[in-house]
């Protein structure tokens, strides 16, 4: 898959949407130890890092040329793949809760740390205002699938393709794109989400696809999330 990334943007842009991460993560827990932690602090900020995400990427890109070619957005998608990618998605976080379930059964272990999502410390559901659900849903059905994609599969899977083997492209971006969850109960199926992702960007040669089926599959979790609080 040709493209004009190189190894170096790969890292680059990882080192750059990390330390912005670690910011944020800053943020979060500086508001807890003051007691000041709310919805919308959390999600504003996490709105923020996405937003400073896709500049990063588009300036990456527009040092290479046209951003729409080289991210990969000049091109639709198959709307059928995109379904084919979501159900694939679900397929992986099903069968590693089998997996976890089954492990917990038959050797006697505790794993429920691995059976949650993300582990995001937010207040009760209580009151909560709608400018906070509005920034949830924003952040995650929009902001997170734009933002993300971008950076893992437009630039730094992209960029690695450029040094190394598609295999090990496809297997070090979803891990990136699995560690910066920092849950160690999505780490796993986020991995192997990511390399679904990854895949299906390459069959498609377009973005467009990854980020329709990261849009979709966010938006099942948080629609199951807000029938499940309200």
């Amino acid at each position: 898959m040709g493209n004009v990334f190189r190894l170096s943007d790969a890292f680059g842009a990882f080192f750059v949407s990390t330390t912005g991460l670690v910011f944020v993560v800053a943020i979060v827990f500086a508001s807890t130890v003051s007691e000041s932690l709310t919805d919308v602090n959390i999600w504003a900020t996490s709105l923020g890092w996405q937003f400073s995400i896709v500049v990063m990427v588009l300036i990456f890109a527009r040092r290479r040329g046209n951003f729409f070619v080289a991210l990969r957005l000049n091109k639709a998608p198959n709307i059928q793949v995109i379904f084919l990618g979501l159900g694939l998605s679900y397929l992986v976080l099903i069968g590693y809760l089998l997996v976890i379930i089954a492990l917990e059964l038959v050797l006697g272990l505790d794993l429920t740390s691995f059976k949650r999502g993300n582990a995001v410390p937010l207040p009760g559901p209580e009151g909560r205002s709608f400018i906070a659900w509005l920034l949830l849903a924003v952040t995650t059905i929009c902001g997170a699938p734009v933002a993300e994609e971008l950076l893992y599969r437009g630039v730094i899977f992209q960029g690695l393709t450029a040094s190394w083997p598609n295999w090990i492209a496809h297997c070090v971006s979803a891990g990136l794109f699995s560690i910066t969850h920092l849950d160690s109960g999505v780490i796993i199926p986020i991995f192997g989400i990511g390399i679904i992702f990854s895949m299906i960007f390459v069959h498609q040669r377009s973005l467009w696809a990854s980020i329709g089926i990261h849009a979709l599959f966010n938006t099942v979790g948080f629609l199951a999330m807000f029938l499940s609080k309200v």
